[in-house]
């Protein structure tokens, strides 16, 4: 994993209805629950990396696939050779 989602989304639940403004301090307070992390992304950056062998590039493609069908965004699996130096 190439990113880590370092920013927790927080949320400030708002009660609604007769005698709602008493429970609650409004914007005073206001920090919020983490519903969430999110990671900042810049178009085109890679989000996963793996390195394998040969016999292993479509077990690594299978798993990359499934991992992507968790993404709220379109990705694509690029494969490129590595070369001895």
């Amino acid at each position: 994993m190439r990113v880590y989602p370092h920013h927790a989304l927080r949320e400030n639940k708002m009660l609604v209805g007769a005698g709602a403004d008493r429970m609650q301090t409004g914007m005073q307070r206001a920090f919020g629950k983490v519903i969430g992390i999110a990671a900042q992304l810049k178009k085109n950056q890679s989000v996963f990396e793996v390195f394998v062998n040969k016999s292993g590039v479509e077990a690594a493609k299978d798993a990359l696939k499934g991992a992507n069908q968790r993404l709220p965004f379109d990705s694509s699996i690029g494969v490129t050779e590595l070369k001895k130096e």
